[in-house]
């Protein structure tokens, strides 16, 4: 997640999104950035690629502008489509040669 999306989220206000208690993008940020972080990573197994792909939840959902019923299935089902879109575009692409050097299994 890169510093200045995290810094510019944190001075967002957010409408009323739990109850009648108004929560700004960054409290959501904070509570959710990490849990989305770990359910990305532990499926792609990519640090990077599990950093851009949570921060373009948080743009995604900033861009949005909806009141989610339920805010958390909201955001883990963006994470999981994002996560397919990634790896329907990876489809057509060249798997990575293995090292030559590599002992071979006896």
């Amino acid at each position: 997640m890169t510093e200045s999306f995290a810094r510019s989220v944190r001075h967002n206000n957010w409408g009323t999104l739990v109850g009648d208690a108004p929560l700004n993008l960054g409290e959501i940020y904070d509570a959710y950035a990490p849990k989305l972080y770990r359910y990305i990573y532990h499926r792609l197994g990519d640090q990077a690629l599990a950093e851009d792909l949570t921060s373009e939840v948080f743009a995604r959902f900033l861009r949005a502008q909806v009141t989610p019923d339920n805010l958390a299935a909201f955001l883990y089902r963006m994470a999981h489509n994002l996560m397919v879109d990634h790896l329907r575009r990876r489809r057509g692409q060249p798997l990575e040669p293995l090292d030559d050097n590599l002992p071979a299994e006896r």
